[in-house]
């Protein structure tokens, strides 16, 4: 069986709410250099695991456009608010195996996302972000269910929280953990998927790569 490289486009929850609040002018969207993803505008960088591919936010863009309109007949409400929120919102990087163990049809994948969440005054933290979230994950039409606790969790020396997700994706669940925080009043968004126990512990050695710079 063909082994997939799944990149879950990503459902930016609409908190922020506010359609006039939107990607400042001197963002960063990141670059790749000396193998590290760097940016700038977060004070943050991370190396890419040996063999895993890397796909920058022009690349991301495009898949999330062949993503929505591929479902747009089947879920036109959800595709309504993914690109509604795309004004203020941006999907920075994402970084997949390219091959997987015998046995396994997914390939593990992480992805990380921003929303500018500046005029929301109600959202301090990873977990005021998380929580604020789950209505909309649990209500998108696209069949993800919340699948445990929000807890707290330590990337790169920064608190962030964390929150297991599963996702029917056709004949199989992928099992999905969301970590967020915020920087720069915009909410972080890290976005890990899986389908086994070995998958998972390479992403969460991925994950413990990364630095924040301040």
């Amino acid at each position: 069986m063909k082994k997939t490289a799944y990149f879950p486009f990503i459902l930016l929850f609409l908190v922020s709410c506010k359609s006039w609040v939107s990607i400042p002018d001197d963002f960063d969207y990141g670059r790749m250099e000396k193998g590290r993803y760097i940016n700038d505008y977060f004070s943050f960088n991370c190396g890419v695991p040996d063999g895993w591919q890397v796909i920058l936010h022009d690349g991301l863009d495009s898949i999330t456009k062949e993503s929505l309109d591929a479902m747009r007949d089947d879920n036109p409400d959800a595709v309504k608010t993914i690109e509604a929120s795309s004004v203020r919102s941006a999907q920075l990087v994402a970084m997949t195996q390219t091959e997987g163990d015998t046995g396994e049809y997914l390939m593990s994948s992480f992805v990380i996302t921003v929303e500018n969440v500046r005029l929301n005054t109600d959202i301090k933290n990873g977990k005021d972000y998380l929580q604020a979230a789950t209505e909309t994950l649990t209500s998108s039409g696209l069949h993800m269910e919340v699948a445990g606790d929000i807890t707290a969790v330590t990337l790169g020396g920064k608190e962030f929280y964390k929150l297991p997700i599963n996702n029917a994706e056709g004949l199989f669940t992928l099992h999905q953990l969301f970590y967020a925080t915020i920087i720069n009043r915009f909410a972080f968004v890290v976005v890990s998927t899986y389908d086994t126990d070995s998958q998972l512990e390479k992403l969460e050695k991925a994950l413990g790569d990364f630095v924040f710079e301040k």
